[in-house]
């Protein structure tokens, strides 16, 4: 992060964002790292620019989306996403009806205790 600070510093002021320049705002404020650091800095900046390597910092990760975009490609991916919530609907279902039991009469519960309540009632 020195080096981002030094780099931005000369920037800021107008000066060339260079290896040398680099190590004379690092060395007057006391700062050591890695001799390879402020040479990387120089050159990665000389290649792309500071306003672009700033810019492209805000973009954000690449990562992630393959699947989806080849699915939108062959034109599965609506398909596929609503018969997984109509299966992730279903499961959810189940097992809250299990999770209540008969409490709300939902039938989620074991159906032996309705049954013999019936024989009660048929043998009166």
């Amino acid at each position: 992060t020195a080096c981002v600070y030094a780099s931005l510093i000369l920037f800021d002021d107008g000066l060339e964002v260079s290896d040398e320049n680099i190590r004379k705002v690092l060395d007057a404020a006391n700062i050591k790292v890695e001799t390879y650091w402020p040479g990387l800095f120089a050159s990665a900046i000389k290649n792309k620019g500071l306003p672009s390597l700033i810019a492209d910092s805000c973009k954000g990760g690449g990562g992630g989306g393959g699947a989806a975009a080849n699915e939108a490609v062959t034109g599965d991916a609506g398909d596929k996403k609503e018969e997984a919530k109509k299966e992730e609907e279903e499961e959810s279902e189940k097992e809250s009806s299990k999770a209540a039991g008969d409490l709300f009469g939902g039938g989620g519960g074991d159906d032996s205790s309705a049954e013999s309540e019936e024989e009660d009632s048929d043998s009166d």
